[in-house]
């Protein structure tokens, strides 16, 4: 009887060093690809795998800073500085709609088919469905007109340009516009920006002015702004860097170790979060 307790704490013991190993190997190939490891964790434990058989645990869409919503639409709050009173960095939030797509990270449609503010935003309080009044109101209907779009980014607001991802695995560029004040918005143009018959089919993407948290993510790749001239613009103060979306082979080798990704932070399925450096 003895032996066999042995023999099974010895397994369990070589199983955990192989998987702490793994881990560690995977904490510096994501350093490696030009991210930060955070000093805080990721707890949320139905967002993590028991195991890496392990499939029946929630599936991460969308995160960011306070929120992070499923595959399934369900809304968490999230928080990285201290635990929520059930111990662990996030919780259910108090929103029973289902999140059907997303306008850069303050608008949602809903299973309803109604507008709601994801965080607060100004004297609007967090959960609350968007009013008519809301100046903006106009352009959420013909961004959100499509049932197949998932996901929008401002590009430009004040020419109008926006991106979106459509079910069918492509980013279009959608232009908004109005003859004058007195009319309506409309669509003016809507073509593809980021094709599936370049990228494979998109998942997943974010565009942002600063190019660096600009990404593509497919199931089999993920394609980052990376400087070209990374050494020289790190080095010199009158060198610009210069950003090419290109493949991330670095950061691909782990990407079944990627619980979730938004072009600024990454959260591992062993629970560590990393932020672009």
């Amino acid at each position: 009887m003895k032996k066999k307790i042995c023999y099974f704490v010895i397994v369990f013991l070589m199983i955990f060093m192989a998987t702490g190993c793994q881990n560690g190997e995977t904490t510096r190939g994501i350093r490696h690809a030009g991210f930060t490891l955070s000093g805080k964790d990721f707890d949320c434990k139905e967002f993590l795998p028991a195991d890496e058989y392990d499939v029946n645990y929630q599936k991460i869409w969308y995160f960011d800073s306070s929120k992070i919503i499923t595959e399934s639409g369900i809304v968490y709050e999230f928080s990285q500085e201290m635990p929520f009173s059930n111990g662990e960095s996030c919780k259910k939030a108090d929103f029973s709609k289902r999140v059907v797509s997303i306008l850069d990270n303050s608008i949602v449609r809903a299973d309803d088919n109604k507008f709601y503010y994801l965080s607060s935003n100004g004297n609007v309080a967090p959960f609350s469905q968007v009013s008519v009044e809301d100046s903006s109101y106009q352009i959420y209907q013909i961004l959100f007109n499509d049932p197949e779009i998932t996901k929008v980014v401002t590009v430009d607001q004040n020419s109008g340009i926006y991106y979106a991802l459509k079910r069918d695995g492509n980013v279009y560029k959608m232009v908004i516009s109005r003859n004058d004040y007195n009319q309506p918005y409309e669509l003016v143009s809507n073509e593809i920006i980021y094709s599936k018959g370049t990228y494979g089919a998109i998942l997943d993407f974010n565009y942002s002015s600063d190019l660096i948290s600009s990404y593509i993510r497919t199931s089999e790749s993920i394609h980052r702004n990376i400087a070209s001239n990374n050494d020289e613009c790190k080095k010199y103060a009158d060198v610009p860097c210069k950003y090419q979306m290109v493949e991330d082979t670095q950061l691909i080798q782990y990407k079944d170790k990627i619980l979730a990704f938004n072009g600024t932070n990454l959260i591992t399925t062993y629970g560590k979060i990393f932020t672009v450096s």
